[in-house]
């Protein structure tokens, strides 16, 4: 082997260990930089809060760049939690417990001291405070703080709202003040604050295992019974609606609208039918997702004496224009685009417009039956496994199995059907 050889061959090794070194730095550089951000290296001096526990998928993204959110993570100011469907996580805010829910983005804003300040973009979250010193949590421009106080917060298209369990909430824009204490709730529509009763039947399941957790410790203003009882009755409604739709063909009915619709408003279609076959988005091949949907008026009933003049011939002998019905629905679908779908599908008139204020649709008439139509207090709602939602069902999306209910009012802003505001 000539002088040459050896030059190049002794070149090589010392090519071959530069890069080596190279690569190695980057690779040690990389794992820092991304131990850096995820938190691996010891928590910031800004944190003051730990992720404690983690439900499906749960991501948080920091400095731009997103990662899958583990149980023992610090939280940082500037962090962005979002959770997927049928997700969730609880953040240890040291003075302060937060329970995230599915569906749900929520931004550290940063924090003073052991109190962390977020802001809530969409989704809902239950807090639980031990101190008076507690944060502040801003969402849609408004800012809400709590002292020694359990509540929960949600953030839906349009509109938003805040249930005190026990202590006491503010939320505060510009002038606009309201403060609500155990037992009472407070809607936001707009710019506009009303502070209501709260009632055990309005609350979702998010905030009723959350209740009963935090309920355990602390008095709160519903029992672990009394929330029980509001499960068991809406698992009762679903089982008597999967009932009422098994078999297809079975309870078959229809009901012939008569009058000529004076006071009324829109077109009549004349009829409405229901069975327990199952009806499709397109009228083609059946999707693997199903809900049931019901639509009545039987409170009507009890208040003919109310009823607008001309309007009885659309409030069927049984109360109920649609009976439980099992429709099909695609990913992303709506409450009201089932609505919407089922009652030209079977005839039924329906009438509804778009509200900016709400960001959703509402359901004007159905089957000719209006709000005011029986009463000052009366107009349609809906209910989903037995739950009143506070905001539009175009603003629901359904999942697998949901059972739709919609019914007309007449007494007590909902009272008469158990989804009374207060």
């Amino acid at each position: 082997m000539g002088q040459s050889d050896m030059n190049i061959k002794s070149n090589k090794k010392l090519f071959n260990g530069i890069m080596v070194g190279i690569i190695a730095v980057i690779i040690v550089g990389g794992i820092a930089a991304v131990g850096s951000i995820k938190g691996w290296f010891g928590g910031s001096e800004e944190s003051a809060a730990t992720v404690k526990d983690i439900a499906g998928v749960v991501s948080i993204e920091r400095k731009g760049v997103s990662f899958n959110l583990d149980k023992e993570t610090e939280v940082e100011a500037g962090d962005i939690i979002r959770s997927n469907e049928k997700a969730g996580a609880s953040v240890d805010a040291k003075l302060s417990d937060m329970d995230i829910s599915e569906n749900t983005e929520l931004k550290i804003d940063g924090f003073d001291g052991d109190k962390m300040t977020a802001g809530l973009e969409k989704g809902e979250i239950f807090v639980t405070t031990d101190k008076d010193d507690f944060g502040k949590i801003s969402a849609r421009g408004n800012e809400i703080t709590a002292t020694e106080s359990v509540f929960s917060v949600n953030v839906q298209t349009g509109s938003m709202g805040i249930n005190v369990f026990s202590g006491e909430v503010t939320i505060e824009k510009g002038e606009q003040k309201a403060t609500a204490k155990a037992g009472e709730a407070i809607s936001v529509v707009g710019d506009e604050f009303s502070v209501v009763e709260l009632q055990a039947t309005s609350l979702n399941e998010f905030n009723i295992e959350k209740a009963k957790k935090a309920g355990e410790d602390r008095e709160l203003c519903f029992s672990g019974e009394e929330l029980d009882k509001v499960l068991e009755d809406r698992q009762n409604e679903i089982d008597k609606a999967a009932e009422s739709s098994e078999g297809e063909g079975e309870g078959s009915e229809t009901q012939q609208s008569s009058g000529n619709g004076s006071g009324g408003k829109g077109n009549s279609s004349g009829s409405s039918s229901s069975s327990g076959t199952a009806t499709t988005p397109s009228g083609g091949e059946t999707s693997a997702l199903k809900c049931t949907i019901e639509i009545r008026c039987d409170t009507i009933l009890n208040n003919m004496g109310d009823l607008e003049p001309g309007k009885e011939g659309y409030v069927p002998s049984s109360g109920i224009i649609l009976r439980t019905t099992t429709v099909n629905f695609t990913e992303g679908e709506t409450a009201f685009d089932v609505l919407n779908r089922i009652c030209k599908a079977r005839g039924i008139q329906i009438e509804y417009s778009y509200t900016p204020m709400y960001g959703s649709y509402y359901i004007e008439g159905i089957n000719n039956l209006y709000e005011f139509d029986c009463g000052q207090q009366s107009g349609w709602m809906y209910k989903v496994n037995g739950w009143f939602p506070n905001y539009g069902c175009s603003s629901y999306t359904l999942k697998d199995g949901d059972t739709i209910v919609f019914c007309y009012t007449c007494k007590g802003l909902g009272a008469d059907v158990g989804g009374s505001v207060g």
